[in-house]
């Protein structure tokens, strides 16, 4: 296992402090990670995508997520303390983070991957600061559309019509937008039955958004009592709710101008009902340049044959690799 040779904290406000590590090699090349979410959790893993010996991995846990063994949490959690974990809590603001942490490194430019909403956020860093991105690689990949947010729900009723008819019964709740207001009410009630119960069905729910793995029937208490899922999904309603884009945010003309001029590469799954692989066929139309590698057996979890994490594995640690090198 991969274990980092640098830790640490930026405050990046009066608020927050974002838990930042290094990993790899301390004179390789420079790569940071967006992870996903929205208020998803840093995991040890997530190191392990990269050649430790090559790279010089950067990993953050973004704006009140929390950190997995051996990672540690940015501070404040949202299970802690509400109120300010939400300040300042928005999408602009965590590429901001990520831009200071590169300075914090002294770090000129590196390349730049994100995972599912951390793509989102990895285009975003692109837009902002063009000039530190060497290459835009983005997983399971995400634009954090308002028709994003709408097939969410749609997408799996679908499928799976009686779990979006019992999730919306629990809240008595017709409108695929307000039923996950009302979710967000309860999760962050002082009723611990409350919060129990919508975390319950908030988590059935998202058992069945991956097809070809089997949803639940219920969820054990130790998940209900777990904070750190609980932080996640009141992060995840939040900024759901709060930061949806129009849907052609992503090739406006001024963005346009700017995310034309970086090597983007794409490596998605056909089967992936969370981020439908639309979204990458229309972004490849805005972007002709865009390197495109569609998994046809996989998901956003499930990879059956291995063909993702593969993919993945020889794109990293040997395609970009190599770009590298003629680049030099």
């Amino acid at each position: 296992m991969i274990e980092p040779f640098n830790q640490g904290y930026i405050n990046v406000d009066t608020i927050h402090s974002i838990y930042f590590e290094e990993s790899g090699n301390p004179n390789g090349i420079p790569i940071i990670r967006f992870h996903g979410g929205p208020g998803g959790r840093l995991k040890p893993k997530d190191r392990e995508v990269f050649d430790s010996n090559k790279y010089r991995i950067i990993l953050f846990a973004q704006r009140s997520c929390v950190g997995q063994p051996s990672c540690k949490s940015s501070i404040p959690l949202a299970t802690n303390d509400l109120e300010n974990a939400l300040k300042g809590n928005d999408p602009i603001s965590i590429v901001h983070d990520a831009e200071k942490i590169r300075d914090y490194l002294n770090i000129d430019s590196f390349h730049v991957v994100g995972n599912s909403a951390g793509s989102f956020l990895a285009l975003l860093y692109a837009i902002y600061f063009p000039s530190r991105v060497k290459s835009l690689t983005l997983l399971k990949f995400f634009l954090n559309r308002h028709s994003d947010f709408k097939w969410y729900l749609m997408g799996i009723g679908k499928f799976f019509p009686e779990v979006v008819q019992r999730f919306k019964n629990f809240v008595n709740e017709r409108d695929d937008f307000k039923v996950f207001s009302k979710y967000y009410e309860l999760l962050t009630s002082n009723n611990s039955k409350n919060i129990k119960g919508a975390l319950r069905e908030l988590m059935i729910l998202d058992s069945f958004s991956e097809l070809g793995l089997a949803g639940a029937v219920d969820i054990p208490d130790e998940d209900l009592n777990n904070k750190e899922i609980l932080n996640f999904y009141i992060l995840f309603l939040y900024h759901s709710l709060n930061y949806q884009y129009p849907d052609n945010w992503f090739y406006q003309s001024e963005v346009k101008k700017i995310l034309s001029k970086i090597e983007t590469t794409i490596i998605h799954g056909r089967l992936d009902l969370n981020c439908p692989p639309d979204g990458v066929f229309l972004y490849k139309k805005h972007y002709p340049k865009t390197k495109i590698f569609m998994i046809e057996d996989s998901g956003h979890i499930l990879d059956p044959s291995g063909s993702f994490k593969k993919t993945t594995d020889e794109y990293f640690n040997k395609i970009l690799l190599n770009n590298e090198e003629r680049n030099l």
